[in-house]
């Protein structure tokens, strides 16, 4: 079921790429890149 609907994410969002995931007990880790996001550093 988590890998149905984390590769929907895909489809859903055109503006994401997804990586891995790892399923823990009670949640899940997941790496998400939002494409044409620069680096987010204070001035």
């Amino acid at each position: 079921m988590v890998d149905k609907w984390w590769q929907e994410l895909k489809r859903k969002y055109n503006m994401i790429e997804i990586d891995e995931y790892k399923i823990m007990p009670n949640h899940l880790h997941g790496i998400i890149v939002i494409v044409g996001a620069g680096p987010m550093c204070p001035p």
